[in-house]
């Protein structure tokens, strides 16, 4: 056949259809081939709506088994947070055990030398401290009164009594003489629901919501009497380091002859030998310690001289129950009636008869350099000269408690009710008797000084009462180990 003659031989129409053939030939080629890589499993129309079906499975399953392994993973974390805050929690609690172990909710009420073993600064949060709580029906209005140290920088942390399902803010009175120290005393104040006729139990935090790792229980103290209270008694600043035994038992036993029925000491880390001397007094009813340990974190250029203002207005609601006159004084003084009467009991309660809540006593320094030994030893005996001047700044206050709500350091500085007033009591009626070196501020002269020997009208029942205990207590000092060495003063 000749080059070409087969396409020479077909008509040209013949020749378009062959075209047209072998186009839609290659189309039904290709379009089945494209089918068969897309969907090789697909036979009709059942058998692709099971595929797509299956798909769609497969691609939830997958979906479902990387969200549930978020969740583990998430879960897991929770877990471990949740472990650690669970250890957290109970190393607080085992913290917060020994600070929160109180009377049955039931019987929080505490009274006298009760309360005393609960006495300890509970923190609420950092830079503040809760002492001590009173219920004070002094008024109509019944408050719980909290004895609250604060750091300056905590002054707007609220504070919440939290009674049963009652809560209540506490209202904040700043004590007079904090000195602008960076801690300070404060008094908190919860009033209660007149128709609360039970305290307890008696939570305090500083966060609304009441809950065991925030809160702190406390006993109450009643200020009310139980029965009739003793007629005097003395509240006496922190004692710190160590004092010799002989000062402490001459200040106990004059100021016994003086009138004063019971005291309050603080201790703030004081020596064994001041500890076993103070217990053979507590023995007898006659001394009630207060364990004073100020938080650690407050060192002694942090707050004014070992937290003294705070201590007294505790002593000062703590002695409202059991005694009628308290003075606020440290252990190297004494108010001294310098008229026949020798006693406070023919001098002191009439005053506080009348509108008075409380006497103000001027001093006077009795210097050591002042002065010849007494065959006794006894100090006040000893040290007979005094200045000449009276010092009407450092004074020093006997009070009813009942009629006062704050006592400074030298006077008080808030009465329960406006209509009690203070009676400054003349010098030549009674004064206080300082046993110190002769401080020359406030106007004072330390150059001028005149002999007084009042003091020796007490001085043989001091001698009788001063050798008795001093022989007993002797006997228990030697008891003490002979290798413990301190300082005293």
């Amino acid at each position: 056949m000749q080059k070409g003659g087969f396409l020479k031989s077909i008509t040209f129409n013949r020749f378009i259809l062959l075209l047209c053939g072998i186009y839609i030939g290659m189309v039904l080629f290709i379009h089945s081939r494209l089918q068969t890589d897309r969907q090789p499993q697909q036979i009709d129309n059942d058998s692709k709506s099971e595929y797509q079906l299956t798909e769609q499975l497969d691609l939830s399953d997958l979906k479902t088994w990387v969200n549930n392994k978020k969740e583990l993973n998430q879960l897991s974390k929770e877990i471990s947070d949740l472990e650690r805050k669970v250890h957290q929690a109970k190393k607080q609690m085992e913290g917060l055990k020994k600070q929160n172990e109180n009377p049955k909710s039931s019987n929080c009420l505490q009274h006298g030398n009760e309360s005393v073993k609960n006495s300890n600064f509970k923190i609420l949060e950092q830079g503040v401290y809760v002492f001590s709580a009173y219920l004070d029906d002094r008024k109509p209005n019944v408050f719980i009164r909290l004895m609250v140290l604060l750091e300056k920088t905590k002054k707007k942390v609220p504070i919440f009594c939290h009674i049963n399902s009652v809560i209540i803010i506490a209202k904040q009175y700043e004590m007079c003489e904090n000195h602008n120290k960076p801690f300070g005393g404060y008094i908190y104040s919860c009033e209660l629901p007149r128709n609360m006729s039970n305290p307890c139990p008696l939570r305090v935090s500083t966060v609304y919501a009441s809950s065991v790792s925030s809160d702190v229980a406390l006993p109450i103290i009643p200020v009310k009497p139980l029965s009739k209270p003793q007629e005097f008694g003395i509240c006496i600043s922190p004692l710190f380091g160590s004092v010799k035994k002989e000062k402490i038992v001459e200040f106990i036993e004059l100021s016994q002859i003086l009138g004063a029925n019971h005291f309050y000491f603080y201790d703030n880390n004081i020596s064994a030998e001041m500890k076993m001397t103070l217990n053979y007094y507590e023995q007898k009813n006659i001394v009630t310690v207060v364990p004073w340990d100020l938080p650690t974190v407050i060192f002694d250029n942090k707050i004014w001289y070992h937290g003294q203002l705070i201590a007294h207005n505790d002593c000062l609601y703590r002695s409202m129950s059991t005694l009628e006159h308290v003075l606020f004084n440290d252990i190297d003084e004494f108010v001294i009636p310098h008229t026949s009467a020798k006693y406070w009991k023919d001098l002191f309660p009439s005053v506080f008869k009348d509108q008075y809540c409380g006497i103000a006593f001027s001093s006077a320094f009795y210097d050591p350099a002042i002065g010849v030994t007494h065959p006794s030893g006894l100090q006040t005996m000893s040290i007979t000269g005094r200045t000449k001047l009276f010092s009407h700044v450092r004074t020093k206050i006997m009070v009813k408690p009942q009629r006062v709500f704050e006592v400074g350091i030298h006077h008080v500085s808030k009465q329960n009710e406006e209509k009690w007033s203070v009676q400054k009591f003349k010098p030549e009626l009674a004064y206080l008797h300082h046993y110190r070196k002769c401080i020359g501020n406030y106007g004072m002269k330390c150059s001028q000084f005149e002999k007084d020997t009042t003091i020796f009208r007490y001085y043989d029942e001091l001698k009788d009462r001063y050798d008795f205990s001093m022989k007993i207590i002797n006997k228990l000092s030697s008891a003490l180990s002979p290798n413990v060495t301190q300082k005293v003063v």
